[in-house]
């Protein structure tokens, strides 16, 4: 609590209710850069405040922080902690998040589609209560396309060497390196077996390809959990002392099988990443206008290009694009709700990409900024019509529509 006197601001005047003044003071940290007072746009925003539900107003590094009545403010900033811990203190709730996603699929039932096993809530759209920014399918297809390749290959290669050990009869030393996010395969690898495939549309060509691409995959994701993948993962997940050595003896444990089964643990997963990919792709599509998907067209072949002189070639150059779509389309959908979000998180990259549509969209309703943190809080630090100048600093790149 503050052992001071505090000056509260309602719009330009000093605020002279005592009691509220009083109640707003003990919410608040003891911080000498709180001499300035603090200020609210209505005394409806300082009376939710006194009372605990205010949203978009705290108390971040000392100073006052105020983003109510900014209309809704995009940040691109890279992904870490510090911008969870900003939202906790300034208790915002109407959010959008990239990393958060909505499973919408272009002719199945939402019903069809199984939700996230761990956090249902947060993972749907924002009308639904959720803060999903992305689409499922289109992240996983990235996924697929960015980390799936290698351990295929190294499956492929561990598979070929316990049948040549098997046909010499000799002991096989194959080895698989550990899965990348093994989390997000799991997670992806289970909902597709808690889907429900519909019968397609016949009036719809797309949808009919999406309901047989949900099938392929669907399949292909319950035969990798019969011959290991999940067990695997699992093990990759674990961080327990004993992980290390369990992994070890699983991989030796399916050395001495049948080498068919390791082929099999091949093929299946490549099969799924393959379908995963194309399920991506068609929800694109799907969502995509006739330019979007022109350009898409454009991206494909400069990137079998890339991929022929370079084979580690980087799949970004394809999915970030798609995943934007979905991004933008999201947004605009949640700005269309009546009580639009606060703040809506992406990485600079996607921000920097789509510059133009989002200033577009934003224009007269909201702002962009692309930097760090300190961006995001001065923007809040002033009253609304007083002197304050914004200028973005060498690091940041904002727009103040």
């Amino acid at each position: 609590m503050l052992q001071r006197e505090l000056t509260v601001f309602i719009g330009d005047e000093a605020c002279t209710d005592k009691s509220l003044v009083k109640r707003i003071a003990a919410r608040l940290p003891s911080s000498p850069l709180l001499a300035g007072g603090v200020w609210f746009n209505t005394e409806q925003e300082a009376q939710a405040f006194a009372n605990g539900t205010a949203e978009g107003m705290g108390v971040w590094n000392g100073r006052w922080v105020n983003l109510a009545g900014r209309g809704t403010i995009v940040f691109g900033e890279e992904h870490n902690e510090i911008r969870e811990l900003f939202a906790r203190a300034l208790n915002i709730r109407r959010r959008l998040v990239e990393g958060a996603w909505e499973r919408s699929l272009h002719g199945v039932p939402d019903v069809n589609i199984a939700q996230h096993a761990a956090d249902p809530r947060s993972h749907r759209t924002y009308s639904g209560g959720g803060v999903a920014l992305e689409n499922y399918w289109l992240r996983a297809g990235q996924y697929m396309a960015r980390f799936a390749s290698p351990t295929i290959e190294a499956l492929r290669v561990f598979a070929d060497e316990v049948w040549t050990a098997r046909r010499r009869n000799e002991k096989p030393t194959a080895w698989i390196p550990p899965l990348e996010r093994p989390d997000e395969l799991i997670e992806l690898v289970q909902t597709l077996q808690r889907t429900t495939v519909p019968p397609p549309a016949a009036a719809d060509r797309l949808q009919r390809e999406i309901v047989l691409a949900l099938d392929t995959a669907r399949y292909y994701a319950i035969r990798c959990e019969d011959f290991g993948l999940l067990d695997l993962a699992r093990l990759d997940a674990a961080t327990d002392r004993g992980a290390r050595y369990r992994r070890i003896k699983w991989i030796e444990n399916l050395a001495q099988q049948d080498p068919a089964r390791s082929r099999w643990l091949h093929t299946c997963y490549a099969q799924l990443a393959s379908a995963v990919q194309r399920l991506g792709h068609l929800q694109f599509l799907a969502s995509a206008g006739e330019e979007e998907i022109a350009q898409d067209r454009l991206r494909i072949a400069r990137a079998a290009g890339a991929r022929a002189q370079d084979p580690e070639a980087s799949p970004f150059y394809l999915w970030a694009p798609r995943r934007e779509i979905a991004m933008l389309a999201n947004l605009r959908a949640a700005m269309l709700e009546p009580r639009p979000p606060l703040l809506v998180t992406m990485g600079a990259d996607h921000a920097r990409n789509r510059r133009r549509e989002l200033e577009e969209l934003l224009s007269g309703r909201g702002c962009l900024i692309i930097g760090d943190i300190t961006q995001l809080a001065a923007l809040g630090h002033e009253r609304q019509g007083s002197s304050l100048v914004l200028t973005a600093s060498p690091k940041s790149e904002s727009a103040y529509i």
